[in-house]
């Protein structure tokens, strides 16, 4: 069952875009809303999609929320 959500996640071009600029480092979700040009909500519950995989890690930094690759 878990193979099958990860080939979903993988099968959605925003988040393979959003993956793709990940592998250049951390990126804070501003910062992705603005470089793919979309709401801060979508990259919000794409991010948080992702998050429940284990395909990207978030980290709470004052009020912004930093994503990143894991180390894995």
């Amino acid at each position: 069952m878990e193979f099958i959500k990860v080939y979903k996640c993988l099968c959605d071009g925003q988040r393979l875009r959003i993956l793709n600029l990940l592998k250049e480092g951390p990126l804070c979700v501003c910062h992705l809303v603005e470089i793919l040009d979309t709401d801060q909500v979508k990259i919000s519950k794409q991010l948080r999609y992702m998050k429940e995989l284990g395909m990207v890690r978030g980290e709470r930094e004052a009020q912004w929320m930093i994503y990143q690759l894991p180390d894995k």
